[in-house]
């Protein structure tokens, strides 16, 4: 089994978010399954700003 937590916090690992993550993270690595924390703040996702969602229609 998998467990992938998603953190969205901007602050990443220096918000309260990853306060209550970490030991969570860690419990659920201790019982087994694998586990993995992602920060959305390191993604490059950006909006589509072609107008009417072109984008969505032609790259999907």
């Amino acid at each position: 089994m998998k467990v992938i937590t998603i953190n969205g916090s901007p602050r990443m690992e220096k918000g309260h978010t990853a306060l209550t993550f970490t030991p969570f993270i860690q419990g659920m690595m201790e019982a087994g399954p694998e586990a993995e924390l992602l920060y959305i703040g390191r993604f490059k996702i950006k909006p589509c700003t072609c107008g009417e969602m072109y984008c969505w229609y032609e790259k999907a």
